[in-house]
């Protein structure tokens, strides 16, 4: 089955960017951050990305030997069993400050975060300059996006300590978080006032590449990396910004280096498969891609960076088994979803392609060109009528894409609406000439209204004026409109429709004259004749029709009609 001439541009559906991925989760917005003296790295769960974050403070103080096995728990990460021991000596003795910072920190390590904001709190009750306290108040807060709390008391904090560095850091974070990047870069710039960190000269980097500085984003990057060449993280953002701003080589070279230093993370190995995609290297992309994913199967992005390979290449049956990997993991990866219906599509898969498009709006109604290619499967189904209403859909969407009216041309040709069909084509043509002419000038594209003359004024030069219909106002071809029949009682519809024959009469009537008035010639059949009337009244014959055989007389004693 032939499907419509041209398919729609996907641009406006996919980011053309989308193979660059930055080392956090850029949905929750997470920073790197350094506060206090441990800093962890955290796999996320989704694989995404790998974020550096702070942990809590310890803060044990008091006589060592009683306080030597709590430190010994610490030292072992052993935070239930340190829950266990401060809650007993609880029991035995008053709370201290301190023992609640503990129990607060232990918790927080445990993901109870609810439980550690409550005993920091109990600890500031208890001892209001408590340090250690108010600065793992600010990361649970932090932790809850309440960055205007966590920004309080820290400001309560620098009242005690001016020049804490870390807590200097931890403002300006909360600031970045919020998208305040003036006054996280007023902070930060104090921060290393105090104290050198490649931490915030990495977070100063973040800052002006957001702001699309990208000489800053860049200079910045690199005084992270001399004060710690082993930032990874650093790195592999360095690789990106080069990679955004189209300095490919330099983003290879950055990526490299980020992929030596940490060969176990998909992250480095995906963004320099993309930057080697981007630069027309493409076996090395494949090698980066696959690479990525032999260190994470489930890492999906590089899954759909190879399907997209793979179908530029025209292996269609590759490109199909990568993207159907993606949404193994990620059964909504619009990206994909789309593709991989394109591709059903393209291979007559009509059902198929219908579900992955009908799911890819549940997911964002107003993207037109899935419309499209929806419309385009119901046409491959042979079901016009969804097909006409999806290409209606479309165009309330988007009135600009040439192919969307070509294709809803040929739709309402294949129903026999000629009106519709010759302006649908005369706007596609409207808004490209040379290329809609090309596809329509084969008359088996429009099989009924290429044989009309209108057809080939359109084509070959001007349009037949009398053929344009409100496009404001779509009818529903057949008898009464649909919004007055849902208004009427049954016998007034019987009454509206027994006068339709009349009003056609009227209709013909006034297009008779109009098309006269205007010095056009108009052809009716009169009295089995075929007759052409001119504007000065005179009338001349073109031929004699046939004479009239009513169907009755045709059919057989079965009264099923002969062949």
């Amino acid at each position: 089955m032939q499907l419509s001439s041209t398919l729609p541009e996907i641009s406006e559906l996919v980011d053309s960017n989308v193979g660059f991925l930055r080392p956090r989760n850029q949905n929750q917005h997470k920073l790197l951050l350094n506060v206090v003296k441990a800093i962890k790295s955290q796999d996320m769960a989704t694989s995404i990305t790998t974020q550096v974050e702070a942990k809590p403070s310890q803060c044990l103080v008091g006589d060592s030997n009683r306080l030597s096995s709590l430190m010994q728990k610490f030292e072992d990460k052993d935070f239930a069993g340190i829950i266990e021991e401060v809650e007993l000596k609880l029991q035995a003795s008053p709370p201290t400050s301190e023992l609640l910072n503990n129990l607060g920190y232990a918790n927080s390590m445990l993901g109870n975060h609810d439980k550690a904001l409550d005993y920091y709190l109990d600890s500031l009750k208890l001892n209001g300059s408590n340090v250690a306290a108010l600065k793992n108040l600010a990361l649970e807060l932090n932790h809850k996006n309440e960055f205007d709390r966590a920004i309080r008391y820290l400001v309560r904090l620098l009242l005690l300590s001016p020049n804490d560095a870390e807590a200097l850091n931890m403002v300006a974070y909360n600031y970045h978080c919020k998208g305040n990047f003036t006054e996280a870069v007023k902070y930060y710039n104090r921060s290393l006032g105090v104290e050198e960190n490649y931490i915030t000269y990495h977070n100063l980097g973040e800052i002006f590449r957001a702001k699309e500085e990208y000489s800053k984003a860049i200079e910045f990057y690199h005084k992270a990396i001399n004060a710690n060449p082993k930032s990874y993280d650093t790195l592999v953002d360095l690789g990106i910004t080069y990679g955004e701003i189209g300095l490919l080589n330099e983003a290879i070279d950055k990526l490299q280096s980020a992929t030596v230093l940490n060969n176990l993370n998909p992250i480095g190995w995906h963004n320099l498969g993309f930057a080697y995609k981007k630069n027309n290297q493409r076996e090395k992309a494949i090698e980066s891609f696959e690479q990525a994913l032999k260190v994470d199967e489930s890492y999906y992005f590089s899954s759909h960076q190879l399907g997209l390979i793979a179908k530029s290449m025209d292996n269609i049956s590759l490109a199909e088994s990568h993207f159907k990997k993606v949404l193994e993991f990620n059964p909504s990866h619009y990206d994909s979803i789309i593709h991989l219906g394109l591709i059903y599509l393209e291979l007559n898969e009509f059902q198929k392609s219908i579900e992955l498009f009908s799911f890819a709006l549940k997911l964002s109604p107003s993207k037109y060109a899935v419309r499209h290619f929806i419309a385009l499967a119901f046409e491959g189904t042979g079901n016009l009528t969804q097909a006409i209403v999806e290409y209606e859909q479309a165009l309330v969407l988007h009135k600009e894409d040439f192919s969307l009216w070509l294709n809803a041309a040929i739709a309402y040709d294949k129903v026999m609406n000629l009106d519709k069909s010759f302006l649908y084509l005369k706007k596609a043509i409207e808004l490209e000439p040379t290329v809609s002419k090309a596809l329509v000038s084969n008359k088996n594209v429009f099989s009924n209204l290429g044989k009309k003359a209108s057809y080939e004024k359109l084509i070959y030069g001007g349009s037949d004026e009398s053929l344009e219909i409100d496009l404001q106002s779509p009818s529903n071809n057949i008898g009464i409109p649909e919004k007055v029949a849902n208004a009427l009682d049954d016998d007034e519809i019987d009454y509206l429709e027994a006068s339709i024959p009349m009003l056609a009469n009227s209709a013909f009537k006034e297009s008779y004259w109009k098309a006269l008035s205007s010095g056009q010639t108009v052809i009716e059949s009169i009295d089995g004749k075929l007759i052409e009337t001119s504007p000065n009244g005179t009338r001349r014959l073109i031929k004699e029709l046939e004479p009239f055989v009513s169907l009755v007389h045709l059919r057989n004693k079965k009264g099923v009609p002969n062949s």
